[in-house]
């Protein structure tokens, strides 16, 4: 074989390793493709069998090359910015993720019942009244409150205007991972932190969710790597580090001896001792780009309680780094302009944070979410690493959570860029030691603001384990090299277990993201069905938590002066019935008097996982056909019920039908609906 067919066959090999490889990633997050063609069925369930091919075509490459190319080959990888656009993994991965958020947002399934608690909020209270305490015992940063108001104002309110906001945060942290990927990492690295930001399940999920949540991963992001860009200012892209990558003029060596014989320049640099000092240069470079992290930290907050929380210890890194590169000078230049964030804390805290700190409901709802107020130091100690696990599943979406936090923490440690590491660390250690003073609950999509930053640890040390992999391969050092691999492909095997989940909203057969379904509900066709049918001298019952999907749907008069949830704009009672425990069954008389001068009662059986038994619909229907025939009834999604049901005829009965054979002892309770 001539040599340059031998080398177009390592080349051909090279890229059928490369497409074996996307080809297993791409089965083993989504599960496998099935494709029909007529009577032709195509399968690829099996992704062991690509990365096979990838392994077998790679060895080949490797053992048909000489040296000089494999030297080649890893100078054209590393080189990998000169490389077009639409071979960039991260650019393609990143649009698959924000076409998704745009599919699933412009879907408008209904609003379930957390988002409508919210939403009767913005819509009820105005500019001027969200700040303070919320109605329904929520709570979210003003400034996020007041966006929202502004696109309820301008594009009304219905399910795509309500979650613009939302939406944007959402793909405004794909956004940041791109930037992160171009500016620090090598391509593997980008191609890691893009796939976990772009198809983590629960940054898809809270990315068209009206909460602040995707809010709070998009500052929590930002923040931290805005610290680290303000640390490292000389270091703007890699190739500023190739002189002839960055100048072209550098190749010239007429250029560079002409610069060299001028001899202005340097008598110049001669008569100002300031450009003598590095420290000194450093320092002029550094204070303006630390100035705009404190003015995005003093705005981030408005928008999203991520960015308070991740701004002290991102303060404390940024402090001591000036303080160990530039001296004492330097650290309190660049902690003057906090001065701006205090003030802007100062403000928030006024009209709306301390509020919420101070909300007995609120901290008797998350106090499951931290330590015992009674715990010793080892009982939290211990409570806190009973959380490891939790977090790993929900926020970050993988069931593998030992290799998920030691990978994480591995790419805070082996990065070559300790200021970026020690930032990024200090967002976990944020979110533990403020849980262990019982001040921000560690739960959930209540820890979204550490996610990003733990992704971004993954990607890290992918991108360091490739560079490693590539140098050791081209040296002969195979032990270094085989520890890469092993690196590359504990990240990948933990980022696919990710991506795996959130890839699912791409499957239409799993029917996960349906436009009519929202948490097995659909409170908008349910309530718009009783309203069409609605008559004078009807009532309206419901349960408690399906409360505010009557107010929000049935735009129930919510705003100070104007009612308080009682009643519908025509007058049109609203009864909340519950179940209160006794020692004797009450037969379901309860209901008698309450109902007695209406003439037919709506009933919505929404939204129930509260304190009631699980047949409580049946019994409540059971009591209620006591008093008149169903005229009507009409199933909504997997769990919503209406029916409707004759007051004016008490001739029929449920009971023989929907009535549990054995009631438990206790009693239905009727009262009048109250906004609380």
């Amino acid at each position: 074989m001539t040599s340059s067919a031998r080398a177009r066959a390592c080349r051909w090999l090279l890229a059928l390793a490369i497409l074996a490889v996307a080809w297993a990633i791409a089965i083993a997050a989504t599960g496998g493709f099935v494709l029909r063609l007529g009577g032709v069925r195509l399968s690829s369930r099996r992704w062991q069998a690509a990365a096979l091919v990838a392994l077998v075509s790679a060895v080949a490459a490797w053992a048909a090359s000489t040296p000089a190319e494999r030297s080649a080959a890893y100078r054209r990888v590393r080189d990998w910015r000169h490389w077009p656009w639409w071979l960039d993994a991260a650019f393609l991965i990143a649009l698959a993720g924000i076409g998704l958020r745009l599919a699933l947002w412009s879907a408008g399934r209904p609003l379930w019942l957390d988002e409508e608690m919210i939403a009767i909020n913005v819509r009820g209270r105005g500019f001027t009244g969200l700040g303070g305490a919320l109605w329904l015992g929520q709570t979210a940063p003003l400034g996020w409150l007041l966006l929202e108001r502004g696109f309820f104002v301008l594009f009304g309110g219905g399910e795509l205007a309500l979650r613009a906001a939302p939406l944007a945060f959402g793909i405004g942290t794909i956004a940041t991972a791109l930037w992160v990927g171009d500016r620090w990492m090598n391509r593997l690295g980008a191609a890691v932190l893009a796939g976990l930001c772009a198809f983590g399940p629960w940054l898809i999920y809270n990315s068209v969710e009206l909460k602040p949540y995707s809010a709070d991963a998009f500052w929590g992001f930002l923040l931290p790597v805005l610290a680290a860009w303000a640390l490292d200012p000389c270091a703007s892209n890699p190739r500023a580090s190739n002189p002839r990558a960055s100048n072209p003029r550098a190749s010239n060596p007429r250029a560079s001896n002409l610069r060299a014989s001028n001899l202005r320049a340097p008598n110049l640099r001669a008569s100002n001792p300031r450009a003598s000092n590095p420290r000194a240069s450093n320092l002029r470079a550094s204070n303006p780009r630390a100035t705009l992290w404190w003015l995005a930290a003093s705005a981030g907050h408005w928008f999203a309680n991520g960015a308070l929380l991740v701004t002290p210890a991102c303060a404390l890194v940024i402090g001591l780094v000036t303080l160990s590169r530039h001296g004492w000078t330097a650290a309190v230049r660049v902690a003057a302009p906090g001065v701006v964030w205090l003030a802007s804390f100062g403000l928030h805290y006024v009209l709306s944070i301390r509020e919420a700190l101070g909300s007995e409901f609120l901290a008797g709802y998350w106090a499951f979410a931290m330590p015992p107020a009674s715990a010793g130091v080892m009982e939290r100690v211990a409570w806190l690493g009973s959380r490891f696990e939790s977090l790993a599943v929900n926020p970050a979406g993988s069931r593998r959570w030992t290799p998920f936090w030691l990978l994480a923490a591995g790419g805070f440690a082996l990065t070559s860029r300790p200021a970026l590491g020690m930032l990024l660390a200090a967002v976990p250690l944020s979110a533990f030691a403020l849980a262990a003073l019982r001040i921000v609950p560690l739960f959930e999509r209540l820890s979204i603001w550490v996610l990003p930053a733990l992704y971004l640890g993954m990607a890290l040390l992918a991108s360091r384990a490739f560079e490693a992999m590539a140098s050791a391969a081209a040296d002969r050092r195979w032990a270094r090299s085989g520890a890469g691999v092993v690196a590359i492909a504990a990240a990948l095997w933990v980022s696919t277990d990710i991506v795996r989940e959130g890839a699912a909203y791409l499957r239409v057969d799993l029917q996960r993201y349906a436009r009519d379904d929202n948490h097995q509900l659909d409170d908008r066709a349910a309530v718009r069905w009783l309203l069409e049918r609605r008559r004078p001298g009807d009532v309206i019952v419901t349960t408690p938590l399906a409360l505010p999907a009557i107010w929000w749907y049935a735009d129930a008069p919510m705003g100070e002066g104007t009612g308080d949830g009682s009643r519908l704009a025509d007058g049109t009672p609203i009864l909340v019935t519950g179940f209160a425990p006794a020692q004797v069954e009450c037969g379901g008389y309860e209901l008698r008097t309450p109902l007695a001068r209406h003439q037919r009662a709506l009933v919505y059986l929404g939204f129930r996982f509260d304190d009631v038994p699980k047949d409580f619909d049946e019994r409540l229907l059971a009591a209620l056909g006591e008093l008149g025939p169903v005229v009507a009834d009409e199933r909504f999604s997997a769990a919503g019920r209406a029916v409707i049901v004759d007051l004016t005829n008490a001739g029929a009965s449920l009971r023989s039908a929907d009535a549990p054979s054995s009631l438990p002892k206790g009693c239905l309770t009727v009262d009048e609906a109250r906004r609380w």
